[in-house]
């Protein structure tokens, strides 16, 4: 904080437990889902992490292309919602 006001910087008060309104987050957890559904122990196979790389590197785009387009325009039209129920809890935690 020294360093901020000796260069007269204003800090913002940002609450420590924002949620994350960031929608590609709730994409990353489907496609885990999806994948660890699909191919149990995808990420334990022998041969370490350069053989998981290259696993997940061959079945990613198979999940992803099942991800349907109805699920990521669920998530841009909730994108309205979420803010205001951030603003409503002024930065506390939301279901989001």
């Amino acid at each position: 904080m020294d360093l901020f006001m000796k260069y007269n910087i204003q800090v913002e008060n940002w609450p420590s437990n924002s949620p994350d309104l960031n929608p590609i987050e709730h994409v990353w957890v489907e496609l885990k889902r999806r994948l660890h559904q699909k191919y149990l122990g995808i990420g334990n196979p022998t041969g370490g992490p350069d053989k998981v790389k290259a696993r997940m590197a061959e079945v990613q785009p198979e999940i992803w292309e099942k991800i349907l387009e109805v699920y990521f325009e669920k998530l841009w039209k909730s994108m309205p919602n979420r803010v205001a129920v951030v603003i409503d809890a002024k930065g506390w935690y939301t279901r989001y």
